[in-house]
């Protein structure tokens, strides 16, 4: 009996099997990312020990450099608790406030991606997936350079949960 020869488009597999690891890797380490805040931090000639990732001065709080040294040891000691980057977290105080003390803005993202899978797939089928998709990477694209820029906890929040939204659309 003849049999048909059948070829499989690998490039199709290799392509959407690395697109789906490149999607779950990023929302991973961005997590990562959004959510530092060094053990310990120096506020002018001060280094204290956070509380729950609060970061902000503690002026009553013991000194984590001791001040009985020569300036070179005492110089070293704060460059070894320097942070690594500038992270939201630490920009905004998140885990200073009430509300964000307990809701990360990772959270407020994924809510947003909550919503939006349930509204954007609504209008999806009523006005077609390449517009709804045309528009979530319309609005998602600038609020996330965006949200990098935005002054102020409550926008920061707002562009976080639009872009779970946008998310949901693509």
């Amino acid at each position: 009996m003849w049999r048909a020869k059948r070829n499989y488009r690998v490039d199709i597999l290799i392509l959407l099997t690395y697109q789906l690891t490149q999607m779950y890797s990023t929302q991973q380490l961005y997590t990562i990312f959004l959510n530092y805040a060094p053990p310990v931090a120096c506020f002018d000639d001060h280094c204290v020990k956070l509380k729950d990732k609060c970061y902000q001065p503690c002026p009553s709080c013991p000194d984590e450099c001791p001040k009985n040294v020569t300036k070179e040891v005492r110089d070293e000691c704060k460059r070894g608790h320097e942070a690594y980057f500038y992270s939201p977290m630490m920009e905004y105080k998140l885990k200073c406030l009430p509300f964000t003390s307990s809701t990360s803005s990772a959270e407020v993202q994924f809510y947003g991606a909550l919503v939006g899978n349930m509204c954007v797939g609504l209008l999806a089928d009523k006005f077609g997936r390449r517009r709804m998709l045309l528009i979530s990477l319309i609005v998602g694209i600038p609020t996330l350079f965006l949200s990098a820029f935005l002054d102020g906890i409550a926008y920061f929040y707002i562009g976080r949960a639009i872009l779970g939204i946008t998310i949901a659309g693509k």
